[in-house]
């Protein structure tokens, strides 16, 4: 018996800048025309740490090879994947700009040979087409169901509305709000099949008459996500229950008004359970369209929307769906949306059905991980289903149906973000340098980004601390700072020309010498954790622990001063005429 549909009843190729030859890359794929548009998203993405480049549909035409232009789009993705290590694609367009793979999947008498799905894309392991009759993705083709690297779509057509996308991208990520936001949660639900008698259901206790869509949506919160993200605060907006009730369960009516009314509360997730058609969602009274977008004033902070609701995904039939208007649209906070580009499924009577499985693993993905990105989380909560979905069946149909649509690169917020203040030397000269950044959290992701000259990301150390060393040129270098539960900290950085004299020192297996002048000289060393900081007449370097475990100054002539700070461990001086001599943790002065 299979399971039944929630319907709605009634250029060229540029050559790779050295920074771009990084592991876990994006590759941007759109076309000629939007090019110049994903330029800001692939730079924003090169700043967080994932050298990005565009790349556009004509060029790849133009050079690889494929029975069509969906492989060669495939071929230049294994290209990049294994000469360039790229890791996320985003693919920027909907489908008149990049077309989607139609493949071929079955439900018993539900047969679609042109499901449109991105995972062609995602997963680089064959042709899809293994007995090349021209049917792509069939069960004989013997297709990988696993993400080789993780796949998303901006489902746009123009300039302006890249523009949209990516600034509400940028707000989420750095501006975000820091108060009573993160944590909260919107469950909609209207009824799928039928409703209950108050009682006991999966262990829970209702007393209320209730709908399957609530029984569902409670059971799966239970299971899947109250136990990663304990903290999480959800408001109900269901047929048969609301947080906004009166004397009487249900009594607040689920209808376009009360719903907008919801979302304007404020919540990071919305989930919704209900039947759907390209454009909308059906309620208790009525339906929320794309019309209802498009109407809106107001600025509506839902970034994450997910919902089982057939066909709401349908970024190649309707202009605009639903999925792409919450997306266009200037006055939503959506910037990811999952549903369903055909069907969605589930079974009657049933705990969870194959559709809820896979946005409860969604979940389960995202609040499990240490802090991974959405798009990571969805690659793994769909390889974790790919064991049912081998053969034709409602698995394999939600497989290739549900298609990531937003901004791949973004983390959640598991707690009310805050903002970074980290420390670091605003003077930077044009040479070769160690440069440092404290006052991180412990993990933080910093990268150091000047055109073809510098490219160095990496993460700070348990103290908080960052090094690197770098040698940038006169301009400005692009310093970018991601941790979880912070907004993303960016500055841009001046470097200017280095007029001073050479430095006095030599660095060599790790004894660094400082020869005085023969007039008077003042010296100073400063053993922060982590980090030394040695000046010598005003002038002033830096060291990592690492670099350094001797240091020797030679005063030369003149009357010499020398201030010698220790670290917080227990550190030992030496006094006497004609020497001082300080040794801590790991070094020591003389």
């Amino acid at each position: 018996m299979f399971s039944t549909p929630l319907s709605l009843l009634p250029g060229t190729i540029e050559p790779l800048e050295p920074r771009q030859l990084m592991a876990a890359g994006a590759l941007i794929i759109t076309d000629a025309a939007l090019a110049g548009a994903f330029q800001g998203v692939s730079d924003w993405y090169t700043r967080k740490g994932y050298p990005a480049h565009v790349l556009t549909t004509e060029s790849i035409a133009a050079t690889y090879s494929g029975a069509d232009l969906q492989a060669q789009i495939r071929n230049a993705i294994i290209d990049y994947h294994a000469n360039h290590n790229v890791g996320y694609v985003l693919l920027g367009g909907d489908d008149t700009v990049v077309p989607d793979r139609n493949a071929y999947v079955a439900v018993g008498s539900y047969i679609v040979p042109d499901m449109p799905t991105d995972l062609y894309y995602g997963s680089l392991t064959g042709t899809w087409d293994a007995n090349g009759n021209g049917v792509y993705g069939a069960p004989a083709d013997n297709v990988s169901l696993n993400y080789d690297v993780v796949v998303a779509r901006y489902p746009v057509r123009t300039a302006d509305q890249v523009q949209t996308l990516f600034n509400k991208v940028l707000a989420f990520e750095t501006t975000p709000v820091t108060s009573n936001w993160a944590k909260k949660a919107l469950d909609v639900g209207n009824k799928l099949w039928d409703t209950f008698a108050p009682g006991t259901y999966n262990d829970m206790v209702i007393n209320h008459t209730v709908s399957d869509a609530e029984l569902k949506m409670r059971y799966g919160d239970s299971q899947y996500i109250q136990p990663y993200f304990p903290q999480r605060q959800t408001d109900y907006l269901f047929d048969t229950y609301t947080s906004w009730d009166g004397s009487t369960a249900g009594d607040y009516l689920l209808n376009s008004a009360n719903l907008l009314t919801a979302m304007g509360n404020g919540y990071q997730f919305m989930n919704v359970d209900t039947h759907g058609s390209d454009t909308l969602w059906g309620l208790e009274s009525g339906y929320f369209s794309t019309s209802d977008i498009a109407g809106m004033t107001q600025k509506i902070n839902v970034p994450f929307v997910t919902t089982i609701a057939c066909n709401t995904g349908a970024f190649d039939r309707a202009e605009a769906s639903l999925s792409e208007a919450f997306l266009r649209s200037p006055n939503t906070g959506t910037i990811v949306y999952l549903g369903s580009s055909r069907y969605g499924w589930d079974y009657y009577g049933s705990s969870l059905g194959t559709s809820s499985l896979y946005d409860y693993g969604f979940y389960q993905a995202l609040f499990s991980s240490s802090g991974g990105t959405l798009g990571d989380a969805f690659a793994t909560s769909k390889e974790a289903l790919a064991y049912a979905s081998g053969s034709n069946g409602s698995y394999r149909w939600v497989m290739f149906s549900l298609n990531y649509q937003g901004d791949p690169l973004v983390s959640a917020y598991t707690q009310d973000p805050t903002y970074l203040h980290p420390a670091y030397n605003s003077t930077i000269f044009d040479s070769r340098q160690d440069f440092s950044i404290s006052a991180l959290p412990a993990g933080a992701t910093v990268t150091l980004w000047q055109g073809d000259d510098v490219y160095v990301t990496g993460t700070a150390n348990s103290r908080g601390v960052f090094t690197a060393a770098i040698d940038p040129t006169v301009g400005q270098i692009k310093l970018t700072v991601t941790a979880k539960n912070a907004a993303v900290y960016t500055a841009d950085l001046n470097v200017t020309v280095d007029n001073s004299p050479p430095a006095p020192y030599t660095l060599s297996n790790k004894t660094l010498t400082i020869t005085g002048t023969e007039g008077d000289d003042s010296f100073a060393f400063f053993a922060a954790d982590g980090v030394y900081a040695i000046t010598l007449n005003g002038q002033t370097w830096t060291f990592s622990a690492s670099q350094i475990s001797q240091v020797i100054f030679n005063s030369g002539g003149g009357i010499d001063s020398a201030t010698l700070t220790g670290s917080s461990a227990a550190d030992q001086a030496t006094l006497r005429p004609g020497l001082a001599q300080l040794v801590g943790a790991g070094y020591a002065v003389t």
